[in-house]
């Protein structure tokens, strides 16, 4: 059960690694967090997304379905637009994130982004 008193967040990434080093950098800035983690978009339900006030996704892997998995979330901002998503991508993905995904309620990281940057953005 989530808490009433805390922001909800989510974390969704194929790679543990990424998603336990967010999660790290989340509870040493930002203690008002409570994070659920998924490795995909389909993991979770839409009203968990809906209740979530940020929403974190890792598409740096996804280089082979880049297009795809950036329309999957395209489809998903109008219906979860009182989130801040953030996405983390590599260079060479940039320009179809940019198209697909740049809203007034998104950011686009690199995935050589700073602590301190994300830190920020968050």
């Amino acid at each position: 059960m989530l808490s009433l008193n805390s922001k909800h967040g989510v974390i969704i990434s194929r790679m543990p690694v990424f998603s336990a080093g967010i999660e790290g950098i989340v509870a040493r800035h930002f203690t008002e967090y409570e994070l659920a983690c998924y490795s995909s978009i389909e993991e979770i339900a839409l009203q968990k997304l809906q209740c979530a006030s940020m929403v974190i996704v890792d598409l740096t892997g996804e280089q082979r379905y880049a297009r795809r998995n950036c329309q999957q979330y395209y489809s998903l901002l109008s219906q979860c637009d009182n989130a801040h998503w953030i996405f983390f991508v590599s260079g060479s993905l940039y320009p179809v994130a940019k198209q697909l995904l740049l809203r007034s309620h998104t950011t686009l990281l690199s995935d050589e982004a700073s602590i301190a940057d994300i830190v920020t953005t968050i």
